[in-house]
Formats: C-alpha cells, sequence, structure tokens
C-alpha cells in the first residue's frame, strides 16, 4: 500500500512538473531589467521587486520601472537585500 502511494504521488508530482513548464518566461536587461545580475527579489501584492548591483528594478504590468542613484533617493545603488512589509519597501546597500 505504501509503495503504490509512493508511486501515485511520483507520478501526479512529476507530471504537475511537467505542465507548469510552459508558464516560465525570462526576462533580462533587454527587456527592461536594470542589470542581468539578481541578488535578491521580495513580492508584494501587484509588484515584485528586484534587487542588482545596479539598482532596483519594480515589475509591475509586464514592465520594468528602474531606480539607481541617479533618477532617485538612493545613496548606494548597490542593493545587497530588499524586503516588502505591507506598503513599505526596506533596502541593505553597501553604504
Amino acid at each position: 500500500m505504501k509503495n503504490i502511494l509512493l508511486l501515485t504521488f511520483f507520478l501526479f508530482g512529476f507530471s504537475g512538473i511537467l505542465l507548469c513548464q510552459d508558464y516560465w518566461k525570462t526576462y533580462r536587461k533587454t527587456d527592461g531589467l536594470v542589470d542581468s545580475v539578481i541578488v535578491d527579489i521580495a513580492v508584494g501584492d501587484d509588484k515584485v521587486y528586484i534587487a542588482t548591483p545596479r539598482g532596483v528594478s519594480i515589475f509591475e504590468n509586464d514592465t520594468f520601472v528602474n531606480y539607481d542613484t541617479s533618477n532617485s533617493n538612493l545613496i548606494d545603488q548597490n542593493i545587497k537585500i530588499i524586503r516588502q512589509f505591507k506598503d513599505t519597501v526596506y533596502m541593505v546597500t553597501d553604504s
């Protein structure tokens, strides 16, 4: 009985992984991401906050809005950690 349950779980679980592969989308710097290196990600209700060594990208409605030291109040654009709680975004930088 244990083997049948394990086999059933494996078959259905593995088939679910195969079906989910069609939903992946790759975003690159050419798509609007501020940098090709992603250090950390925070997911909000309707936005995804992406920390990179060259600033922060905010992904919403299939578009990126990028912030760095030239267009924001960021002291340092090398974002190490990013977290989102309720309606506030927290970042850790080198500075």
